[in-house]
């Protein structure tokens, strides 16, 4: 699947090599000139923000200005290429992870889970999280699940409850939110290949499913050996 100038999808329209060509619009069309700039602000901005001279949001907001100070991109496509819609779901998120927080609704929870499980094995606490933010993050998808369940893996590793390490946990939930394969609405990216190719949702689940429970238990294995509890 390619998005290419409109020469290169007239010429290559009908052959069977690219399964799908789509031309690039006006405002799509690249800038080479200006790659060398936009590749010495990314490294300046990374820089700065693990060097510890910037906190990530400031580095990146001053790159953002400085590229459309220095013409890779003009204003327009600036203001065009922010997703308010992520950024919404992100706000929504995480204040309700909040509200649980405060609320106590997440200690509740946390104790719970804790409940359920073996006294003294924080392992299966760990693939009991798993599961469930496997299964909310087919549903709802990875930024609304990592907001809503942070507060709750903050509990369960908390001296309130199993009073352990709580890395394990943060890298389960990022694994969990960044490697969803078994539903269409689980990432952009699956929609992507869901529209392009055709797929139903069953396909997602008869194929990602399995790259899930591999995953899964991928990370059960390694993050307690390298952070453990």
């Amino acid at each position: 699947m390619l998005e290419a100038d409109q020469q290169f999808v007239t010429r290559h329209r009908n052959r069977q090599d690219f399964y799908y060509i789509n031309a690039l619009g006006a405002a799509q069309r690249y800038r080479s000139g200006k790659a060398g700039v936009a590749l010495a602000v990314l490294m300046a901005v990374v820089l700065l923000a693990t060097t510890g001279v910037m906190e990530l949001v400031t580095a990146a907001l001053l790159g953002a200005g400085v590229m459309v100070f220095a013409g890779c991109c003009t204003p327009y496509e600036a203001r065009q290429s922010v997703n308010w819609r992520v950024l919404i779901m992100m706000g929504a998120a995480i204040g309700f992870g909040k509200a649980m927080y405060t609320t106590g609704v997440a200690a509740v929870a946390a104790t719970t889970l804790i409940d359920l499980m073996p006294p003294g094995q924080p392992i299966y606490s760990l693939g009991a999280i798993y599961v469930v933010a496997m299964v909310l993050t087919s549903i709802i998808g990875p930024v609304p699940t990592a907001g809503l369940l942070f507060p709750v893996l903050v509990e369960i590793a908390g001296p309130g409850g199993l009073d352990c390490n709580f890395t394990p946990f943060a890298v389960t939930l990022m694994m969990t939110a960044a490697a969803s394969f078994a539903s269409p609405s689980a990432y952009q990216t699956n929609l992507m290949v869901a529209n392009a190719g055709g797929y139903k949702p069953f396909d997602f689940v008869r194929i990602g499913l399995p790259l899930n429970i591999l995953v899964m238990i991928t990370t059960l294995l390694i993050a307690p050996k390298v952070w453990p509890f």
